[in-house]
């Protein structure tokens, strides 16, 4: 753009001469700035998807049989929204009271975002499993009283006898559960 020698002088012309270089240079700096985010977060560690196990109606009976007592199962679901207080809820009573004893988190509904997933519980579970199948299926397999509320929480004491239920159990199902033997 040519503009005659009177106009070059003028204090308006040198605000916009200012603000064409000063928003060429903020434009080259945002470009340069993204490549090197772009080239940096490429070389940055991400979690890994082996970190969410998978989880099928079949699971239910062989993760029963192989953790140890005690130990707290928490059936959870991304789109609850009082669910991960009640995990971090969980996760310090379990650590004021057991804890050695696993914590593992079944997400319900986390097999469509597994970022999300991760995020949400990563931080409270000792074991993170997604839940992929027919949702009817698995609480049939788990218990006949589930009817797919979450959390859904299962206590499993020394004994290895589970005290099921929806929502977070209360002090005194804690208790028992940390010290019945």
């Amino acid at each position: 753009m040519s503009t005659s020698p009177p106009f070059r002088s003028s204090p308006l012309h040198a605000r916009r001469a200012t603000l064409a270089w000063s928003g060429l240079s903020l434009a080259t700096g945002m470009l340069c700035a993204s490549g090197v985010t772009a080239a940096h977060a490429a070389k940055a560690p991400r979690a890994r998807e082996a970190d969410l196990e998978p989880f099928d109606q079949s699971s239910w009976p062989a993760l029963l049989a192989q953790l140890p007592r005690p130990a707290v199962v928490l059936f959870s679901s991304l789109h609850c929204p009082t669910c991960p207080e009640a995990a971090r809820r969980a996760f310090d009573t379990r650590n004021r009271l057991q804890p050695d004893a696993p914590m593992v988190v079944v997400l319900t509904d986390g097999a469509d975002d597994p970022a999300r997933s991760r995020n949400s519980y990563q931080s409270v579970a000792t074991r993170l499993m997604v839940f992929d199948g027919l949702p009817a299926v698995l609480r049939r397999e788990v218990s006949p009283r589930w009817r797919g509320e979450t959390p859904w929480f299962v206590l499993l004491n020394r004994t290895g006898s589970p005290v099921m239920q929806a929502g977070v159990p209360a002090a005194g199902q804690w208790e028992e559960w940390a010290f019945k033997r």
